[in-house]
């Protein structure tokens, strides 16, 4: 349970304190009344009269303020479902499967290296969707971009040569594939990543890169 507006909460220190007045104010008349007439005398007198009553009400009227100032705090419980905007960046990690990243001059190999650095990255982006493409010497979005970051991995982790079944790299074909993974209806907050090792077979690298911009 929460309070809307907690900061009435404070308004039940006075709850102690008016309780002592008004226990103060009914033990008071009592030692006024007594002055004038012996305990025994007094209680005859003013029989209709009883001290612990008044002491009850005086509590019952402070157990009342205090709830009076609960319902004014408002409390809530319970779930609700609210919609919240938020704004973060669409990345879409491309990895080349091709042959040449079997490669071990990286340890144990510069695919392995690849995908251990696209999983590193996507740590680093909470909040932030991201999209997995693989490609070759063609080009295949394997995830989406999405905030499961867990899925997205378990596509990194499926990468190996042959995945894709035309040999090369192209890297202009990888770039309008990243292209067409990204939404049309938003123009900002994009960012695309490559993992290769370099090799270009196909080409119109530049001109992919330009359309993509």
């Amino acid at each position: 349970m929460r309070f809307a507006d907690p900061g009435l909460l404070w308004a039940l220190l006075l709850v102690p304190l008016l309780g002592a007045l008004l226990a103060w104010s009914v033990l008071s008349r009592r030692r006024s009344l007594l002055a004038l007439a012996e305990a025994r005398i007094l209680d005859r007198m003013v029989a209709t009269v009883s001290t612990e009553r008044r002491l009850l009400k005086a509590g019952l009227a402070a157990a009342a303020l205090a709830l009076l100032i609960l319902a004014l705090a408002r409390p809530e419980w319970g779930m609700t479902l609210e919609p919240v905007s938020r704004r973060g960046v669409d990345v879409v990690l491309a990895v080349d499967v091709s042959t040449s990243m079997l490669a071990e001059d990286l340890r144990p190999s510069r695919l392995a290296k690849a995908q251990s650095e696209a999983e590193r990255l996507a740590d680093l982006l909470p909040g932030d969707r991201i999209g997995i493409v693989a490609f070759a010497g063609s080009a295949a979005t394997l995830c989406p971009l999405t905030l499961d970051h867990a899925a997205a991995r378990i596509f990194i982790d499926a990468m190996e040569p042959g995945l894709l079944s035309d040999p090369g790299t192209s890297l202009g074909l990888a770039m309008k594939q990243i292209a067409s993974t990204f939404s049309g209806k938003e123009r900002r907050y994009k960012a695309a990543v490559l993992f290769s090792d370099g090799e270009d077979h196909m080409g119109e690298v530049e001109a992919a890169v330009s359309e993509a911009a």
